[in-house]
């Protein structure tokens, strides 16, 4: 079998180097100095920004948008063709959600860097995005939320961080993932978001052996070998978490054939989340029935998009066995339909 994703975690050897600092302070929760350390290197990755580690990026998530909250927002424009975590912690935070339609190239919209792929907004759900996201210093400011999953390009099991270049932001973000409390009081609204030693140690341990190269081969084999008519994401040469492609033909049954030849996929955010019983009532009925949510280009990809196999243990011959069953597939499936169409004329 071909796995879909598949962590690439650093061995325990090099976890248990970070673990030391620990251990000697006696320091293992609420700043400790392997989650200060590993503060301190992803600052000088996005060029001096300031870095707030958190329990997970959907932690993160909830922080901001409720830091948001407080200043004022109510409402927050957010594609539905992304993970459920992000509706969820906007509505936690108490925002209203106005979704909003995808590119229908890069398949994005601002606020969640879809699959990867950057996008800039004030506040961005970046959880897949450590390989290409930056986060430039622009009017009225930007915080993005990157995640730590196992799954993702650097990954720590769980876990997650926000960068900013407003110190006063950051600060407060700080405060937040510790029940706001400052000098035994709490100031305002907070909960328990803090990374642990473990996980910072593990994240550190990420760093240290974080090569590109490997997912720029990845790249590379799948523009080399993706079969015509199937159409990849709108994005340059690059780092990203997942590996999504357009079908011309409905996804679901291509999913299935390739399970039966061992090839593992998944239909990555389908249904989208205007779709989801949730959220699909959101607001009263004298709401919907003024503005109805239309999102042509999400419910399009939604019956055509597959997420073919994307971690760093593939093969130039994993890719090419995929894209072959893949073409093999879609040309075959084509055919039918066009015998069918005959047959029925």
């Amino acid at each position: 079998m071909i796995k879909l994703l598949s962590p690439r975690m650093p061995p325990k050897e090099a976890v248990f180097l970070y673990l030391q600092k620990s251990e000697e302070a006696n320091h293992w929760t609420n700043f400790g100095p392997c989650v200060r350390l590993l503060e301190e290197r992803l600052s000088k990755h996005y060029a001096g920004a300031y870095v707030v580690t958190c329990s997970s990026a959907t932690s993160g998530l909830e922080l901001v948008y409720t830091l948001k909250m407080i200043q004022g927002y109510r409402k927050i424009e957010l594609p539905a063709l992304t993970f459920p975590a992000t509706w969820l912690a906007a509505n936690r935070s108490g925002l209203a959600i106005k979704p909003i339609d995808v590119d229908p190239d890069t398949w994005i919209a601002p606020g969640v860097s879809g699959f990867g792929l950057p996008c800039y907004a004030p506040v961005v759900d970046a959880a897949g995005a450590f390989g290409e996201q930056q986060v430039p210093i622009v009017r009225g400011g930007m915080t993005a939320v990157f995640s730590l999953h196992a799954t993702k390009p650097l990954g720590c099991g769980e876990g997650g961080y926000l960068v900013t270049w407003d110190h006063a932001e950051a600060e407060e973000l700080r405060r937040m993932t510790n029940f706001a409390i400052d000098k035994g009081v709490s100031y305002g609204m907070g909960w328990n978001a803090k990374m642990s030693e473990y996980h910072a140690a593990i994240a550190l341990s990420a760093l240290d052996a974080w090569d590109r190269d490997p997912w720029l081969n990845l790249y590379d084999w799948y523009a080399k070998h993706l079969p015509a008519g199937v159409v990849a994401q709108k994005r340059p040469r690059g780092v990203y978490s997942l590996m999504p492609v357009k079908l011309p033909v409905p996804a679901q049954p291509v999913l299935e054939q390739l399970k039966e030849v061992g090839i593992e996929t998944r239909r990555w955010y389908c249904p989208p989340l205007h779709r989801h019983p949730l959220f699909e009532k959101q607001g009263s009925r004298a709401e919907r029935r003024a503005h109805p949510v239309s999102l042509p280009v999400t419910d399009h990809l939604a019956t055509h998009l597959l997420g073919l196999p994307w971690h760093t243990y593939l093969t130039e011959s994993d890719v090419e066995r995929v894209c072959e069953a893949l073409g093999e597939i879609v040309n075959l499936t084509e055919k039918r339909k066009v015998d069918n169409e005959r047959l029925a004329a």
